[in-house]
């Protein structure tokens, strides 16, 4: 991995946790000869068993772990410098000693997965608004029976989260000849995006006004304290008639329960869940049940290779941060942990 630094000429000291034995994690051979792995483990527990070298680490990637995990690092890591995570959502390692701390810096994998989230997102679209229900029904039937189809061109798509999945959703919507609405915190970064039709805030009557607009609304927001349940039964009776809703962001950004009962109240036309607030779903889950409901088991961005892809993208991160002189001020894929993303 570069040549055989020791720790002390190592401007770059970086802490592992993962198992040893993820194909994945292979691609940390592609690290630069200023970046030393110091400790590898899932746990602190197994870190310590190589002694107290992580300690001095100053770099700390995150393949696996749990908050509480990554806070008791935090705590006994004095130099450390940056964390990264192996995904794009880090809802699930943010933690408040990130906050005490803010000039730690904390990457994600932002841009690994959106492409096949994005074409999910079309393959959803399609689903309900060709009635794959009913063509695979009568083929099993043997039933030549001839119906009248849907069109994707035409409709509008809502994107509730308009960041880079959002983005890379609105891109094939565009294709197919949708209109795109997208909501974000900040809609002025959208100023010159070719792809988006209109760009509104995030306050929740914004929020009802995409509701009210879109076919398909596609919901990859961030979860944080202030997204968590953010489409419930108050915003679902927006809703637009014939709506099909889409969630490839995280299962608590959705009412479970609101969602089922406007699903069977033909509020909705139908939902394409890839994520769940209890994962895996539970088999007394109603949305198992439900006709109108496509489910796919938060693996809708799970290519052969994603997990080496960014694993790939830490490793131009880390070169990146090399020849800017150990500078963050450009480093791309910064998250900012006070909003959560």
């Amino acid at each position: 991995m570069g040549q055989d630094l020791s720790l002390a000429e190592a401007p770059l000291r970086i802490v592992v946790v993962g198992s040893r034995s993820s194909p994945w994690l292979a691609e940390l051979t592609n690290l630069p000869d200023e970046a030393k792995i110091v400790a590898w483990g899932e746990s602190e527990a197994e870190l310590q068993k190589g002694g107290k070298i992580y300690t001095e680490a100053n770099v700390l990637f995150c393949s696996s772990g749990t908050a509480a995990d990554i806070s008791r690092l935090i705590k006994a890591m004095p130099y450390l410098e940056w964390i990264h995570c192996l995904f794009a959502g880090v809802d699930h390692i943010l933690c408040k000693e990130m906050q005490d701390h803010p000039e730690l810096i904390v990457t994600n994998a932002k841009g690994v997965f959106s492409s096949s989230l994005a074409e999910y997102v079309m393959f959803a679209c399609g689903f309900f608004t060709k009635n794959c229900q009913r063509l695979l029904k009568n083929k099993e039937s043997c039933d030549y029976d001839r119906f009248t189809m849907g069109e994707i061109r035409g409709k509008t798509m809502g994107i509730i989260g308009y960041g880079d999945i959002g983005q890379s959703c609105a891109m094939l919507a565009k294709a197919y000849g949708c209109k795109v609405i997208g909501l974000r915190r900040n809609p002025g970064r959208s100023a010159t995006d070719e792809f988006v039709d209109k760009v509104v805030g995030n306050s929740p009557e914004e929020l009802l006004q995409v509701m009210r607009e879109s076919d398909y609304l596609v919901v990859c927001a961030a979860l944080t304290k202030e997204t968590r349940g953010m489409i419930g039964e108050a915003q679902l009776i927006h809703c637009k008639k014939g709506q099909v809703l889409i969630n490839i962001g995280r299962g608590a950004l959705l009412d479970e329960e609101a969602v089922c009962a406007a699903l069977e109240s033909g509020l909705l036309y139908g939902a394409a869940l890839d994520v769940f607030t209890v994962e895996p779903l539970p088999a007394d889950s109603p949305l198992w049940r439900l006709p109108n409901v496509l489910i796919s088991p938060h693996n809708a961005d799970m290519t052969a290779d994603f997990r080496h892809q960014s694993v790939r993208l830490f490793c131009r991160l880390v070169e990146d941060y090399v020849e800017a002189g150990y500078s963050a001020a450009k480093l791309g894929n910064k998250v900012d942990v006070f909003s959560g993303y």
